[in-house]
């Protein structure tokens, strides 16, 4: 089992701002914005432990995708999307500069933050499918050193069970692990969001104060004293 002396908290998706910004088809965009914001992740994550410091990115994922770990374009989809579900934008490389020096300033924020002692988790919430059976996932890279022990995994995932939680570990995308110069841990911990909030009206339900209640109990299970 692995002890931190901080927990650094990445909130990549729970921000809509400038989320139509360069986009055909501005007026049916917020509905897929909408689906895949992770509404109130922010909240759920949260902690007043002085040693959880939360990075929340202001953008939409849409103007800026803090969560992918290099400057590709897959399909349209890479740090600056340029196709999503019919929706096109086209960047000029002036453009494309301004974002991705946006994009590498968050980052550094991130690395000033992090220590050889230090667990980064990236926060993220999910929309329920069948695909997914579980109510919180736990991902984690097994390629570049950034994985905490499996006792410690297996400290969270019980942590989330010992709630109700079903809880799994899963690789479904490489978890983001800015390049600094301290050799610290990564992980994702992803939440569904029909545990919180009611995702027609995006206020919080009454299972909110549970999940902040345990991933709180996960902070305290793995800062040392």
């Amino acid at each position: 089992m692995e002890y931190y002396k901080s927990i650094i908290l990445n909130v990549p998706h729970s921000s809509i701002a400038n989320y139509n910004e360069g986009w055909t088809g501005k007026m049916n965009l917020f509905n897929l914005v909408k689906k895949n914001t992770d509404w109130h992740a922010d909240l759920i994550f949260s902690s007043r432990n002085p040693r959880v410091i939360m990075h929340k990115f202001p953008f939409s994922q849409l103007y800026i995708d803090v969560d992918w770990p290099a400057e590709t374009d897959q399909f349209g989809k890479g740090i600056l999307y340029t196709y999503y579900f019919g929706h096109k934008r086209h960047l000029q490389p002036i453009e494309r500069d301004y974002l991705m020096g946006i994009y590498r300033d968050y980052m550094d924020d991130i690395c000033h933050d992090l220590t050889d002692e230090s667990l980064l988790i990236t926060c993220e919430t999910f929309t329920p499918s069948r695909h997914k059976p579980y109510d919180v996932s736990i991902s984690f890279n097994d390629y570049d050193g950034s994985r905490p022990s499996f006792d410690t995994l297996d400290c969270i995932a019980e942590t989330f069970r010992n709630q109700g939680y079903r809880t799994e570990l899963v690789q479904p995308i490489p978890v983001i692990t800015p390049k600094c110069l301290a050799s610290y841990r990564s992980i994702r911990i992803s939440v569904s969001k029909r545990k919180y909030m009611d995702a027609n009206t995006l206020l919080l339900n009454d299972g909110f104060k549970q999940v902040y209640t345990t991933i709180n109990e996960v902070y305290g299970n793995l800062l040392r004293a």
